[in-house]
């Protein structure tokens, strides 16, 4: 016994060492399994998100194969040389063609074709990759169609919309400006900067220069469409 201690005082101090290891070491069990808890909640969402965006991408490829088999279809109509039953498969393609122009997208891609339509381009196949719907004009628009009715269906059956911003786009144009002006009514808006600061898209737009965006001095366009995915794909998850 260390010299200077009663009995008493030495098995009080003993206890209350004893004490103090069991709750450190229960502590330490219980911040243990929530890292463990959180580490496999993390893990099982990304899991599942990651099946989420491949089975959708399998779903839409799906869809494009079947959607050129009908297109050749129709080719053949046009020559009369399909039969009765290839008629009615024709007369279903062209219906869900309808039905589709009126579904709601994830995201309307807003940009300029004399400075943008090559990043639009590589944001456009990104996000697909990725599983988020886009309406980009240079898939969307039928022939022989409206192109402002058009453009105003997907302007608003999008729930977001991203904005690639460019010299040109900052010029203040009439098509991106209406574009702008509907978009950012809505929740999402991702400002993605082509050539521009940051401080020239502030005094462009102050409220655009307030959104949280990105740009390709930092990242590539694949990097950029799988941050937006990410962002799309959780808020569709929450």
């Amino acid at each position: 016994m260390p010299k200077g201690f009663t009995s008493g005082e030495f098995n009080r101090k003993m206890r209350a060492a004893q004490r103090k290891a069991q709750h450190d070491a229960e502590a330490a069990a219980k911040r243990a399994q929530r890292k463990a808890q959180h580490d496999a909640e993390a893990s099982a969402k990304r899991s599942n998100r990651d099946l989420e965006r491949r089975v959708t991408k399998a779903i839409k490829d799906g869809n494009r194969d079947a959607e050129r088999r009908a297109r050749r279809l129709q080719d053949r109509a046009a020559r009369g040389e399909v039969s009765p039953p290839e008629q009615d498969l024709l007369h279903d393609f062209q219906k869900s063609l309808a039905e589709q122009s009126s579904q709601e997208n994830d995201l309307f891609l807003s940009y300029t074709r004399s400075d943008g339509w090559q990043v639009a381009g590589s944001l456009y196949e990104g996000l697909r990759a990725h599983g988020v719907t886009v309406w980009f004009d240079e898939r969307a628009m039928r022939l022989g169609q409206s192109q402002a009715l058009q453009m105003d269906r997907g302007l608003t059956t999008a729930r977001g919309g991203v904005v690639l911003l460019t010299p040109a786009y900052l010029e203040g144009r009439f098509w991106p400006e209406r574009e702008l002006a509907t978009l950012l009514h809505k929740p999402t808006v991702v400002p993605v900067l082509h050539e521009v600061t940051f401080g020239q898209v502030a005094a462009y737009s102050a409220i655009l220069g307030d959104l949280h965006g990105l740009s390709t001095e930092h990242h590539t366009p694949s990097e950029i469409a799988a941050l937006i995915s990410e962002a799309v794909l959780d808020e569709d998850a929450a």
